[in-house]
């Protein structure tokens, strides 16, 4: 009956060594998620503008409405986004020489939610053919 009484105590300590791995679990599965929905985001965006450029021609209103088309939250945010046609020289004629693919390429930054001022940063680039000609 003493070994019983002498045991008081033993399962708050064992709570308290357990709290903070699991708040760190909680805040990484949140950090992970967080990233999970950045990167996606990212690269549909990248796809669609993609798609639209090489389909019509259209790279300033692309490029434009890509910027616009990313979502606003407070944990991730688009740092650049660019939709270009790589000019590959000139002709005998002076007239110049394009690459047949549209380039989107975008930065995101991300985050880190609980150390502030921090963030990771995801890189992307796609290539498509142009279909418009």
């Amino acid at each position: 009956m003493k070994a019983w009484l002498n045991r008081r105590g033993g399962i708050t300590v064992e709570f308290v060594a357990l709290v903070p791995l699991l708040l760190l679990t909680v805040c990484f599965i949140l950090q992970l998620a967080i990233c999970v929905m950045a990167i996606v985001e990212t690269e549909n965006t990248i796809r669609d503008e993609a798609r639209y450029a090489a389909s019509t021609g259209q790279i300033v209103k692309a490029e434009k409405d890509g910027k616009k088309k990313f979502g606003l939250t407070k944990y991730y945010h688009l740092k650049s986004f660019d939709v270009y046609q790589k000019k590959l020289g000139t002709n005998k004629l002076g007239k110049p020489i394009w690459d047949n693919h549209i380039t989107v390429r975008a930065v995101t930054k991300i985050k880190v939610v609980f150390l502030p001022d921090k963030y990771i940063t995801y890189h992307s680039k796609k290539k498509s053919i142009i279909i418009y000609r």
